[in-house]
């Protein structure tokens, strides 16, 4: 746009979601300079003031809740009415032994029930040839749910609620077949293997698309029931949590399945998929993330919901720019949930006609699929049977309780069968296919990160002529987070060095590593000047070992054995025509940067290039996918 004569009008603002203080260490202040720069602009007529900034302005997703209608499915009726029933309720608020000795009077002296009814204006007088139809019996009308009258205990089936399915837009239908554990149990970390059988969705007509390697699933995650029931006492929604939502549409018709459409439809945020004749604890359970850790806009949002001058003012100090790290240490450091935060602040009281705007929606959470199979190839499959693998997210902070993701709690909780919305997503995919099968692979993959190689191996395989794999594999213990270990023996055409950070290091291993403890020109320069008698002699400028951080030191990790086996890298390489796919998985923090080091490194070595400079240039002439989180 610059190119073409146009003039910005205001620096653009780009925020990072892994920031500690989120995107709003960037968008606060881009936000308040936006802000003064439209009133110099546009400056507002004389007599008229800025907006406060903590003036309550109406709701942007104007929500309200509906009284029972008949047309409802009984449960529903019974739900939506729940407190009016309880007020007439025999056994939740039976009568008082004073209005028991009055009815009794009043039976007495009308025992047809006659009188009261014509004072209540429940009959006319009618000419003396007709006879109105009169509840005699009116006592007997049951006021409470059947089962409250069940000479056994029991409660009413609720399971209704367990098989509600958000009606997202592209998303498919899957059924939980396996939920396995593959860490042992006195591993600290609960890394999962979740199986899925994929369909058609009944509320979308797409086909089921071809998964290449690189495609992802997208989990739903939902609330659970003791939370959704602690934030409603805490906003004092009982009297309303189960009734129906009416909806505000934005145009002339009212889309029934609460979709967007080009004449308009329901106002809410964007991601917001709630079933039809969803009630408030419908969105709470399943729409609105209450678990996630709070940013400064919600923080702020909350002032507009308290009397309370104690509490505006510690929410004011929280919000402060010049409190960042207050607001970090009482947030994002503990990780402290919306929840546990309006704990802290029992006078804040969001009115339902404001939750959609004040409360964060559930976003969905990506997994690599790591399988493939001819199905996953076919335009006219049936189903998908997808693999996905999950680390369960739980660890300790400051705060007493555990933290846990809510995908980790949710997952945790499935069982085989439980029904399930998936998405189904293309991401950035790796050379895969005819074109590329032939061409040799280096796959390099921490923990998790061995899903996508894995699809991508597979794939492969299904191949006659396919390229040599090369996998390093890198992770805590081989005894406890060697995913899939019994499988790689089998796969064909591939051939597996692992890394593993917290076991003892090997003997044979243990000399390999002595450079990175000593760190000494004189001692690399002896040693591998006879191991890579193709590369130029190491010198104070082209030492690969320089390349390593600290924290490299003194135990073994994936970037070590790449550097280790350069030369059978290399050898791969060269037995090959074809250009190499070179593919790294994992964690997305200094992972990624040292085995690409590593790797420049270990073409010097190899004598696939005269220096790192020559070693870089050449990788990215080959180029790299990288799938980081």
């Amino acid at each position: 746009m610059n190119d073409l004569g146009a003039v910005e009008f205001h620096p653009a603002g780009e925020g990072d979601e892994r920031h500690d203080n989120g995107i709003d260490s960037i968008y606060l202040p881009w936000l308040q300079d936006l802000q003064a720069r439209l009133l110099t602009e546009f400056p507002l007529p004389d007599g008229i003031e800025p907006i406060p900034d903590g003036a309550l302005l109406p709701p942007k997703y104007p929500i309200a809740v509906a009284e029972m209608e008949l047309n409802l499915p009984i449960h529903q009726r019974w739900e939506a009415n729940r407190e009016k029933h309880a007020a007439l309720s025999h056994i939740q608020n039976p009568k008082t032994e004073s209005q028991e000795r009055d009815d009794e009077y009043a039976r007495r002296i009308d025992p047809n029930g006659i009188g009261e009814s014509f004072r209540r204006g429940e009959i006319t007088v009618q000419p003396s040839n007709q006879r109105d139809l009169v509840n005699l019996d009116k006592d007997n009308i049951l006021k409470d749910y059947p089962n409250q009258y069940d000479l056994q205990d029991g409660t009413y089936d609720d399971h209704h609620d367990q098989e509600k399915l958000l009606p997202i837009p592209g998303t498919f239908l899957a059924e939980l077949t396996q939920n396995k554990r593959l860490t042992p149990k006195s591993h600290w970390q609960d890394v999962r293997q979740l199986r899925l059988h994929v369909l058609r969705s009944p509320w979308s007509d797409d086909h089921l698309p071809i998964l290449e390697p690189g495609w992802a699933a997208v989990i739903y995650p939902k609330n659970f029931p003791d939370d959704v029931e602690a934030l409603i006492k805490l906003m004092g929604w009982e009297k309303t949590a189960d009734k129906r939502i009416l909806w505000q549409y934005s145009g002339p018709n009212a889309d029934d399945g609460l979709r967007m459409t080009k004449k308009g439809g329901v106002r809410r945020p964007r991601g917001l998929f709630p079933f039809k004749d969803a009630t408030l604890r419908d969105l709470l359970l399943h729409n609105i993330d209450f678990n996630a850790v709070p940013n400064r806009t919600f923080l702020r949002e909350l002032r507009r919901h308290t009397n309370d001058e104690r509490e505006i003012e510690r929410l004011l100090e929280l919000t402060h720019e010049s409190n960042s790290q207050e607001f970090y240490d009482y947030t994002s450091r503990p990780r402290r949930t919306i929840l546990e935060v309006l704990e802290d602040f029992p006078s804040v009281k969001v009115p339902i006609e404001y939750a959609l705007e004040t409360f964060p929606i559930i976003r969905g959470r990506l997994y690599s699929i790591a399988n493939h199979n001819d199905d996953h190839e076919s335009h006219k499959a049936k189903f998908h049977e997808i693999d996905l693998i999950a680390a369960m997210v739980e660890y300790k902070t400051i705060i007493r309780k555990p933290r846990q993701g809510l995908c980790s709690r949710y997952l945790r909780s499935l069982e085989p069968g439980t029904r399930l919305v998936v998405g189904l997503v293309r991401g950035n995919p790796p050379p895969s296919g005819d074109d590329n099968v032939v061409r040799p692979l280096i796959a390099i993959a921490t923990g998790t990160g061995i899903a996508p190689i894995r699809n991508l191996i597979q794939e492969r395989n299904l191949y006659q002529r396919v390229g040599d794999m090369l996998l390093f594999f890198g992770a805590r213990s081989k005894d406890a987070d060697f995913h899939y270990h019994r499988e790689w023996p089998k796969t064909g055409h591939l051939e597996v060095i692992t890394a593993f950070s917290r076991d003892p290091v090997p003997e044979s291993e243990a000399d390999f590593l002595d450079p990175y403890k000593i760190q000494s020109l004189d001692v690399v320069k002896t040693q591998y000047d006879e191991l890579s008698p193709r590369a130029e002699p190491m010198n104070a400028t082209n030492m690969p070992w320089l390349q390593s951080f600290d924290y490299d030191r003194g135990k073994m990790y994936i970037q070590h054995q790449i550097r280790r086996h350069a030369q059978k890298i290399c050898d791969l390489i060269d037995r090959h025509s074809a250009p190499p796919i070179f593919v790294v998985c994992g964690n997305s923090g200094r992972m990624q940067i040292s085995v690409r080091r590593a790797l420049e490194d270990a073409l010097v070595i190899g004598g696939k290039a005269k220096d790192n400079e020559q070693a870089k240039k050449t990788l990215q002439d080959w180029g790299m996918w990288v799938e980081t989180w």
